[in-house]
């Protein structure tokens, strides 16, 4: 274990989280403004999509919460609220940091804060208990929460913060944005999305896994297809248009039991993933830097033949297929960056791969699902209804 204390406390913790590979969790009562928490926390999280991040809080009361660095979180994170929560808990991957700072500015810069860094088996007790809480949360309507009227930015972010005198500056700025860019405004809620289809995935894993060397995703997408085609009633049909179930996280459970049973009795799971591999070939023996430089009209149709997005749309297929509407080179200019997306925020890539005509929100988020199935979902409207009637409350469109 690792005590820390004064400047090493934020030090570390800023160290930690801008090498951030996977996870970052955090519990805490108090939330302070985006720009002392980008410069606690930096910026990393938000940049990388295969962060996970989560943030659980106290979000009965409005006290010390601000609004717009909660509404932050809420476009790359998943958001929870337990009732009287008091902890502070920061986990950075494998590194758990236990402390009485809450997320503010003057907790970090100005209060007599100290803190341990776990280790080992007290550290992954501290990551079971932060589960245990998360899991132990009812459903929270963030959106809700941001409308209200109370929820405008705190004047202070802390009880008496402004009597406190600052013996210590924070971390410098990280140098990229604290917020997604580029075309984030379209595909705001995507990272919220990969989230919770991440936890999704995971759970439905825990029960299962039919299709034995395939990506995960391509078998949880073939699994949200079923609810809405075959499933006993179409369960999740409803959810195009209804609002998200709610579910406790018990609730959840046992309905996803229920439901992968079914799905493991499907007479054609087997024949879905043959036809799901062919496809995941097709496309991305396309959609590669390589073969974009030598991009045909036929190669164009092979990959649009084998999205859902264009199953069920003949006209947008038409649309888009027609040369008068798209060149071949705007084509493989949109379709390069989901191939080789690089160190951009997912939301800028998503953005620059949506300029062709026909080819929209649907089409893209679909497209970098079969071309990177280990690292993003296949997204659509099916997908969108089938994590709503599981309780998730993702958009649907």
């Amino acid at each position: 274990m690792q005590t820390v204390f004064d400047k090493t406390l934020v030090d570390s913790l800023r160290k930690h989280c801008d090498a951030v590979r996977y996870r970052l969790w955090i519990a805490c009562p108090f939330i302070g403004d985006v720009s002392s928490v980008s410069r606690i926390l930096g910026s990393g999280w938000i940049k990388q999509s295969h962060v996970n991040v989560r943030l659980l809080s106290d979000f009965t009361d409005h006290v010390c919460k601000n609004s717009k660095t909660v509404q932050v979180f809420s476009k790359v994170a998943q958001v929870k609220s337990l009732r009287g929560l008091h902890a502070k808990l920061y986990i950075v991957d494998d590194h758990v940091l236990v402390t009485s700072a809450n997320l503010t500015a003057t907790a970090f810069s100005a209060r007599y804060e100290i803190g341990q860094w776990l280790s080992d088996e007290a550290a992954k007790c501290a990551v079971e208990v932060f589960e245990h809480w998360w899991n132990e949360s009812p459903h929270f309507d963030i959106d809700g929460w941001l409308s209200d009227p109370k929820s405008s930015p705190s004047k202070s972010d802390e009880p008496g913060a402004e009597r406190l005198p600052k013996r210590f500056d924070l971390p410098r700025p990280p140098q990229e944005p604290p917020l997604p860019n580029g075309a984030s405004s379209q595909f705001s809620d995507y990272r919220q999305f990969l989230n919770m289809y991440r936890e999704l995935a995971d759970s439905y894993a825990s029960l299962q896994r039919l299709w034995k060397g395939s990506p995960l995703f391509l078998e949880v997408d073939c699994f949200l297809n079923f609810l809405f085609h075959e499933a006993t009633g179409t369960p999740s049909k409803p959810y195009t248009r209804m609002q998200p179930q709610k579910l406790t996280s018990s609730e959840r459970s046992k309905l996803l039991k229920q439901l992968a049973n079914e799905f493991a009795a499907w007479s054609k799971v087997q024949i879905e993933q043959e036809e799901r591999l062919a496809s995941l070939k097709e496309i991305q023996a396309v959609v590669n830097a390589r073969s974009l430089q030598r991009l045909s009209r036929d190669m164009v149709t092979r990959v649009v033949s084998n999205m859902h997005t264009y199953y069920s749309n003949a006209l947008a297929r038409k649309k888009f297929l027609n040369p008068a509407n798209n060149s071949l080179a705007t084509i493989a200019e949109a379709w390069a960056a989901i191939a080789e997306p690089g160190d951009r925020q997912i939301e800028v890539v998503l953005g620059a791969a949506v300029k062709p005509f026909g080819f929209g929100r649907s089409s893209v988020q679909e497209l970098i699902g079969w071309v990177h199935p280990q690292s993003y979902p296949i997204r659509n409207a099916n997908t969108n209804a089938g994590m709503r009637f599981l309780g998730y409350n993702v958009k649907a469109y």
